[in-house]
């Protein structure tokens, strides 16, 4: 008998409460990282819910998968989920989770006049709202220009390969690729030059939001914060290397232990306190949403039709973010 029951409990464990397996499309970004931990360390599992992370190459492909239904869930930058919601289909953000702090470089070639630059084109590895707005906040007047240059969408490894190659003289790239543009390149700005300028979020497509109880919503959000709060300790780091090195990073490798540790710099996840106030209602989520809505009326007036409590329910978030516990019931 002491048998049976031990049997059963371990079963209660790894059997999912719902019966669904939720998918959650993962690209190499250290912001993102949590996600791996999660799924590696079990905490989602804990709580009772299936989750499997498919791994993509770059920002462009994961995206695509979330569009195209073949994964339930991705993070993305806040901005470039207004664009989804504006131009595809509706969205719900459960999270904002991190942002960028260094890891997005605005460059031109050296050597280059703006009269140059402004023949274009401008390399985006993604071009929908994020960038543009990053380049409104970050760049000196003098080089504002570059907001109306045409725009060619690459993925960050090409977008390094043809700049390298000369056909291309400026852009904006990411980490861990923009070490991939070599001595050419002239870094005119960074996202660590007005923090919070490209907050991103854990999204789902408003249907399957909506589809999930409340408890496997409240499942979803914890296992991350969960995974969130153990990537914050040191002590974890050689684990946490070993984790996503197997998993997103697999086809980017770090150039060592201090390699992945600046990546989490450039790209941390967010601290409890910041958690708590980008996430309250009356939060910073929120005024980035309306900030980003004042740049939309000149940039992309439909892009400015959302009104933000179709986006984040920041009520919900607070409960979830505010209680304790939330292991499986």
């Amino acid at each position: 008998m002491p048998f049976l029951r031990i049997f059963l409990q371990v079963l209660l464990l790894v059997t999912p409460l719902w019966g669904r397996t939720y998918r959650i499309a993962t690209t190499p970004w250290m912001g993102w990282a949590f996600l791996d931990v999660a799924e590696a360390r079990g905490f989602w599992k804990a709580r009772g819910l299936d989750v499997r992370l498919q791994a993509y190459p770059d920002g462009a492909s994961y995206l695509d998968a979330q569009l195209s239904g073949e994964a339930d869930f991705a993070c993305a930058m806040v901005a470039d989920v207004v664009w989804i919601h504006t131009h595809r289909e509706p969205i719900r953000i459960l999270l904002e989770t991190d942002w960028s702090s260094g890891g997005d470089r605005v460059f031109v070639r050296k050597g280059k006049t703006s009269a140059q630059l402004e023949m274009g084109p401008m390399g985006y590895y993604q071009a929908r709202y994020s960038l543009p707005f990053f380049l409104h906040r970050v760049l000196p007047r003098e080089w504002r220009f570059l907001l109306k240059v045409p725009v060619a969408e690459l993925a960050p490894s090409d977008l390094a390969a043809q700049f390298r190659a000369g056909r291309l003289d400026a852009g904006v790239i990411c980490d861990p690729f923009s070490a991939a543009l070599g001595p050419e390149a002239r870094i005119l700005a960074s996202s660590a030059d007005s923090p919070g300028c490209i907050p991103e979020c854990l999204f789902g497509s408003r249907q399957v939001v909506e589809s999930m109880s409340e408890a496997e919503r409240l499942a979803l959000v914890e296992g991350v914060r969960e995974a969130m709060d153990w990537m914050r300790k040191p002590a974890n780091r050689p684990q946490l290397m070993k984790i996503v090195s197997a998993r997103s990073f697999r086809s980017t490798p770090f150039d060592g232990y201090r390699d992945m540790v600046t990546q989490m710099e450039v790209a941390p996840v967010h601290s409890e306190r910041l958690l708590l106030a980008r996430n309250a209602p009356g939060g910073g989520l929120e005024h980035f949403l309306a900030e980003l809505k004042r740049f939309l009326l000149t940039y992309d007036s439909r892009g400015a039709r959302f009104r933000e409590a179709e986006l984040f329910d920041a009520r919900w978030t607070r409960q979830i973010l505010t209680r304790r516990g939330g292991r499986r019931p």
